[in-house]
């Protein structure tokens, strides 16, 4: 399911959903489901303007499989993602979707930052799961893997704002619910982020 959106007025982003992982012995692990989250944030990104490329690694080759260690991990890998990002992309953000995915993510992260380091990485997590996880309690370990920022909690208000902050090396300070470096290295998180009670005001999410 790679879906990009021709006609837009900003530059091209990314949303991108990692591998469902099997984990051995675990069988409540490797179950997909739809990824919710990451297609309201391409549905906000969209009608804010942006050129959105969608990769959604499990619903490409759900029948693909690779078995590394103790994983096995079902969809296209992250070198056919490294290979496909639109030569325009510049910010991607990556869906944070299962705490049993985390190694995907890890993975792509680092291939990513290995062959395109010019990209921006941002972080989102998934808060409407029970085997989701929050980002606030390993924020080391994704900096440490080659995220530029976190987004905590919902990330359709402030999409827009970190994209803008990411391309023009704007200060980021102000905007609510992030970690990101400061210019010490030392990550810094700002003030949480209120929900977004008003869902009507959002777009609706990307499914095409």
């Amino acid at each position: 399911m790679e879906q990009i959106k021709k006609k837009a007025r900003k530059g091209a982003v990314t949303v991108l959903v990692p591998p469902v992982v099997v984990h051995n012995l675990d069988p409540h692990t490797g179950i997909p489901f739809m990824p919710h989250m990451a297609a309201s944030l391409a549905g906000t990104l969209d009608q804010e303007g942006y050129k959105v490329q969608v990769i959604d690694c499990f619903g490409l080759q759900p029948h693909e499989r690779r078995v590394m260690d103790d994983f096995m991990f079902l969809g296209v890998d992250e070198n056919w993602v490294v290979e496909n990002i639109l030569p325009d992309v510049k910010v991607v953000f990556l869906y944070c979707k299962t705490v049993e995915d985390l190694v995907a993510v890890e993975r792509l992260m680092k291939e990513i930052r290995s062959q395109l380091p010019e990209i921006k990485i941002v972080l989102f997590e998934n808060i409407q799961s029970v085997n989701s996880f929050s980002m606030k309690h390993i924020l080391d370990e994704l900096f440490e893997q080659g995220c530029n920022i976190a987004i905590m909690g919902e990330p359709e208000n402030r999409a827009d704002q970190v994209i803008e902050a990411l391309i023009r090396n704007q200060s980021m300070e102000t905007i609510p619910g992030i970690a990101f470096t400061n210019e010490n290295g030392e990550i810094q998180q700002t003030q949480d982020s209120k929900f977004n009670r008003n869902l009507n005001d959002l777009p609706l999410p990307l499914w095409e």
